[in-house]
């Protein structure tokens, strides 16, 4: 996901995909509709708050350096089942 500040009231593909990825963190259980509102806001504190970030609710910088660290933690995962 390339850094794009996402923050309340923010709309587009970039909130689908930080409301996708939220979901894939158990963080976020609503419809992906690319709109940043409550439900969003409180699963966006509360993954910042379980990553030592502000709970703040906004998709800083910060944050969008741990949502790649996530990734890349999933892709060494996945890499080590195929080489088990």
């Amino acid at each position: 996901m390339p850094f794009v500040l996402i923050k309340i009231e923010s709309q587009g593909k970039a909130v689908e995909n930080w409301q996708a990825f939220l979901r894939g963190q158990n963080r976020y259980f609503k419809k992906t509709d690319g709109y940043f509102g409550e439900f969003t806001l409180e699963a966006a504190k509360e993954f910042q708050f379980k990553n030592g970030l502000q709970p703040d609710g906004i998709a800083g910088i910060k944050t969008h350096i741990q949502i790649k660290k996530c990734y890349l933690q999933i892709v060494k995962v996945l890499w080590l089942i195929k080489w088990l």
